[in-house]
């Protein structure tokens, strides 16, 4: 099943990545750049409430694995704390769309520098983004409910479905003629409520025979009846605990993004918006291990199998390397041709490039950082998180605004790449301490160390040889092909560097013997 559910992770979220990724720039055919930039700017903010939504993610996640092992024993604990889950998430809801509302008229005009932009349309967007973004909290419940419970394959088909009705969907109605900006917002409303109204019902649908027994047994024994404060009590440090780190996570990672909107024009802020995108391929493209991993992870932790925690905990952090850091080093070495390639746009891929590099190397290095969540998560002690959480955020937030005021808005990504690779450094030996058995030496020379020298031999081979190749005005699709090769070498050379890697070459290579 850890198989399966990870390919089916992998298999949705390089297709809901791609589809941005792709999609996106072809926007500009049919938009002017400063309302191309609001779509930027909705991208931005859709991944801002995204990782503020995921704070919910773990709890209830890691309640529903438990469930799924233990079923009847842990009944009342697990509805209990969806119920709170539940109206936490329609609170969130109700004060981001009242947010959005009442401020889109002093955003639209206090905050954003756009002369040409229609006052109508900048305050509709804006307040229309608020109910879609109010419908985040509770699609992150419940698609986090699917996840613990191991349907990763219904979650990652309802994650395909939507993202084509929300990008290759608008697209199309945008290439008819008949849609606007403000339609096309619209319709994304429509979409994202749509999104809630299914993942809900099939969540609760993976659960009701379970439930009809549980409730069952309860009426016929009282006694061992959990009372809801009592969850909500036990569950209490670790849910607020989670939720504090992710609000911290999305002050070091998202607000960055939204105070360059402050820093640069609308036009320019959706050239960055999209080198934003693409960045987060080098966390996204390994989120899908992560995801799979949790479930069987908390699992094997709870049991106290602490050989087959380890073991399972080294295989991820490889393969998550191989995926993360190959797509960084791609991204550094090769921004402005990766931004050409995916858009088409000259100007996006040379005012977006220099985003690209920087971010895209935080990205990989914040997948890092992720890892160590995962393990504390497991353990359901997330106190060195919070910490470091804490620290870094007391250290970039004010670093980060002094950048943002006073200097160009590319160092911005310099800045929080180096903050990004300072947390790790500064985390990793104390989470290994305190929760891993495999020593720290071993994990970042063998597991990370490995692949990200086969991945930065590979990439400075492959800048070699471009600097020895004819430049001039190159076709698109040929920049396509030059990328595309560049990134398998690349991506091949991280994994027959690794460990796993080279074990997984090894029995096919013996396989194919014995054929």
């Amino acid at each position: 099943m850890l198989l399966r559910n990870t390919i089916a992770n992998y298999v949705g979220q390089a297709y809901n990545t791609g589809c941005g990724i792709i999609v996106a720039p072809l926007y500009l055919l049919y938009v002017p750049p400063e309302e191309f930039g609001l779509i930027g700017l909705f991208l931005i903010l859709n991944s801002t409430i995204y990782l503020l939504s995921s704070g919910l993610v773990p709890v209830l996640a890691r309640q529903a694995a438990i469930f799924k092992v233990k079923g009847r024993a842990h009944a009342d604990e697990f509805f209990n704390l969806l119920r709170g889950i539940e109206w936490l998430s329609v609170v969130l809801a109700v004060v981001t769309l009242a947010v959005c509302l009442i401020g889109a008229d002093w955003f639209l005009n206090q905050w954003l520098k756009s002369d040409k932009l229609n006052q109508d349309v900048g305050i509709y967007s804006l307040q229309i983004m608020g109910f879609i973004l109010a419908t985040r909290w509770g699609i992150s419940v419940y698609s986090s409910g699917l996840a613990g419970l191991e349907r990763q394959v219904t979650l990652n088909q309802i994650n395909v479905l939507f993202t084509t009705l929300r990008w290759p969907g608008g697209l199309a109605l945008m290439a008819s003629g008949l849609f606007g900006i403000m339609d096309f917002f619209t319709y994304q409303a429509i979409v994202s409520l749509l999104e809630l109204a299914l993942t809900a019902a099939l969540f609760y649908r993976a659960i009701p025979a379970r439930r009809r027994a549980d409730q069952g047994d309860r009426v016929a024994a009282p006694e061992e009846r959990v009372a809801f404060m009592t969850t909500i009590r036990n569950n209490l440090t670790f849910t607020l605990g989670t939720f504090y780190t992710v609000m911290a996570w999305a002050m070091l990672t998202q607000y960055d993004k939204i105070l360059a909107s402050r820093s640069m024009s609308l036009e320019l802020y959706g050239y960055f918006a999209f080198a934003i995108l693409v960045a987060n391929g080098a966390d996204r493209i390994a989120q899908p291990i992560g995801q799979a991993i949790l479930p069987r992870l908390t699992i094997y932790v709870n049991e106290g199998d602490d050989e087959r925690a380890n073991a399972l905990y080294s295989q991820a952090t490889q393969f998550m390397a191989i995926a993360s850091l190959s797509v960084a080093v791609i991204f550094a070495f090769f921004a402005q041709p990766v931004i050409f390639a995916v858009s088409g746009n000259s100007a996006m891929a040379d005012g977006g490039a220099v985003f690209l590099a920087w971010f895209g190397l935080g990205s990989g290095i914040l997948t890092l950082s992720s890892l160590l969540l995962i393990l504390q998560n497991a353990y359901g002690h997330i106190r060195v998180h919070i910490l470091a959480s804490t620290l870094s955020m007391v250290v970039q937030v004010p670093l980060i605004t002094f950048i943002a005021l006073h200097f160009q808005a590319y160092w911005i990504g310099i800045a929080w790449a180096a903050m990004r690779l300072l947390a790790f450094v500064i985390s990793a030996p104390i989470v290994h301490l305190k929760f891993s058995g495999i020593p720290l030496s071993r994990w970042l020379l063998r597991d990370i160390g490995l692949p990200l020298l086969g991945a930065v031999i590979a990439g400075l081979a492959c800048l070699a040889a471009d600097r020895l190749m004819l430049q001039g005005d190159l076709n698109r699709w040929v920049v396509v092909a030059k990328v595309g090769v560049y990134s398998a070498f690349v991506i091949t050379t991280a994994f027959a560097f690794s460990d796993e890697g080279r074990r997984m070459i090894a029995r096919l290579m013996a396989r194919t013997i014995r054929a």
